[in-house]
Formats: structure tokens, C-alpha cells, sequence
């Protein structure tokens, strides 16, 4: 089988080859993706678009990671599946705000201009392209805080909490990476399984709620609200439409509820 590449793109200082993207390269299901890092010319915004888009082409990239900076970039590569962590959603802000570290210079006056004059593209986004971000922001990132949570709520959509600060932790990327491994694709079908599942709940022998735990016959079930003539199945203990049915193929056990319960609960 022909393995799938993810592309991680870098922060501001940053290289191809570091530390996160190594992590990504350990988290990543071997068998099925490759992951590398790019490097691009960081002191122009429209030249780092478009060698991050040629990558993409030339080397069939599926999915474009990137945080802080990157994750700037990565939210403006339009038309592919792309993670963004931690991004630097206004880089005619922040940038400034950093001074020479290890010896390289401080974002000069005209490499900030060339970011600032891409901004307004977050906010012009289509409904089809944001269904393609899936973002992350740090539970204590010490350079961004949560400045940009409301606004990029707003302009973007959904995002997610993960553990660590502003440089990405080992525990964020295996928390990222363990949501394409098959335990949790099997994990997010049973979820949503639990919408308009009526006649599968009928055709189950035992069924369970990974809300409560609890594990019932199907005729047990109470049936909660019918959308588009189909009704979805509540817990007969606790009245959460969270009810899984065997004829699915899911495993009503404990332990797969409980790791359902730990999901989404």
C-alpha cells in the first residue's frame, strides 16, 4: 500500500528536520504515512505559499502540518487537508514582538509587511476549505496565551485544547497522531453511529451507552427524536444519545465503552 505524506511546515526560526517534526515522525503510523519536514523562505509570505504549494505537487502531499508561523502558511494553503497548531493568527502583531535569538536577527520591518498583507485572506475563507483545518491551540502556550481563541473561532471555526506551551510537546503530537491510528477510526465510527440508528439498535443482540457504561437489550432502548424520519436511540438508564448496538460491529464491551466514554465525555 501506497503510504500517504504529511508536510510539516515549521515556525518562525524554526527547520525542517526539528524536534517536532521528528515527534510527528515517531507518532505517525509508520505503515501508513511519511513524514517530512520544509523549509521555505520565511522572510516572504508569498514566496514560502508558493514553495509550500510546489512542494505539494511535486511531492503528492495528503495532509500539511504546521505551527506558530507555519500554522499561518498552513491555514493559507488552500484545497488540502492541513493541521494547524498553535498559529501565529496575526503575524503583523506578534512578529515585532521578537527580538535576535541564537544569533539570527529580529523580523525586520519589511518581512513583517509581507505577512500582514495576507491576513485578510483568514477571514475570506470558504465554508468548503475550513471543513479542511483541523486546529489545536495549547492549554498554556506562554507566547500566545489565548489571544486568538475568539477570533479564530469566529473566522475559522472549531479547534481543540492540547496539553504543553507554545513549542509543541511530545504529549500534543501523540494526542494529534493517535487520531489516525485505527483504534480511533474505529472509535469516531461508533460515534457516529449513535445519530439515526433506530434500525440497527433493533437488529442488535446487546447494546451499551458509553455514557453511563451500562450495557442493555435492545428493546430496553428509548427511542429520543426522529430527524428526517429516522430516530436515534437514548440509554434507558441515563437518556444520553450515546447507544451502541453489536449489529454495527462495534464492540459492546467495557473497555471499548470506556475508551468512547474517554473521548467524548
Amino acid at each position: 500500500m501506497k503510504k500517504k505524506k504529511l508536510m510539516y511546515v515549521h515556525g518562525y526560526n524554526g527547520s525542517a528536520d526539528g524536534s517536532s517534526c521528528r515527534l510527528f515522525r515517531k507518532y505517525m503510523p509508520a505503515d501508513e504515512w511519511e513524514v517530512y519536514g520544509l523549509d521555505y523562505n520565511q522572510d516572504d509570505c508569498a514566496i514560502a505559499l508558493k514553495q509550500i504549494r510546489e512542494a505539494i505537487e511535486r511531492e503528492g502531499v495528503d495532509l500539511v502540518v504546521g505551527s506558530s508561523l507555519g500554522g499561518f502558511l498552513t491555514l493559507l494553503t488552500t484545497g488540502i487537508q492541513r493541521i494547524v497548531i498553535n498559529p501565529c493568527y496575526s503575524p503583523s502583531v506578534e512578529l515585532p514582538k521578537l527580538g535576535p535569538n541564537n544569533g539570527l536577527p529580529a523580523p525586520s520591518v519589511e518581512m513583517v509587511a509581507t505577512y500582514a498583507a495576507f491576513e485578510p485572506q483568514l477571514k475570506q475563507m470558504t465554508d468548503d476549505d475550513r471543513r479542511l483545518i483541523t486546529a489545536y491551540f495549547a492549554e498554556d502556550d506562554e507566547l500566545l496565551g489565548d489571544t486568538y481563541w475568539d477570533v479564530f473561532n469566529q473566522d475559522i471555526g472549531w479547534f481543540d485544547n492540547i496539553p504543553g506551551g507554545h513549542h509543541v510537546s511530545e504529549e500534543a503530537v501523540k494526542r494529534i497522531c493517535y487520531e489516525f491510528t485505527p483504534e480511533y477510526q474505529l472509535i469516531k465510527k461508533a460515534h457516529q453511529a449513535t445519530f439515526k440508528n433506530k434500525e440497527s439498535i433493533l437488529r442488535s443482540k446487546i447494546c451499551g451507552c458509553f455514557s453511563c457504561m451500562k450495557t442493555f437489550p435492545p428493546d430496553e432502548v428509548v427511542f429520543m427524536r426522529e430527524t428526517d424520519g429516522q430516530e436515534t436511540a437514548g440509554c434507558p438508564y441515563c437518556y444520553t444519545d450515546a447507544v451502541l448496538g453489536d449489529a454495527d460491529g462495534f464492540p459492546i464491551t467495557t473497555e471499548f465503552l470506556q475508551k468512547m466514554h474517554k473521548e467524548w465525555f
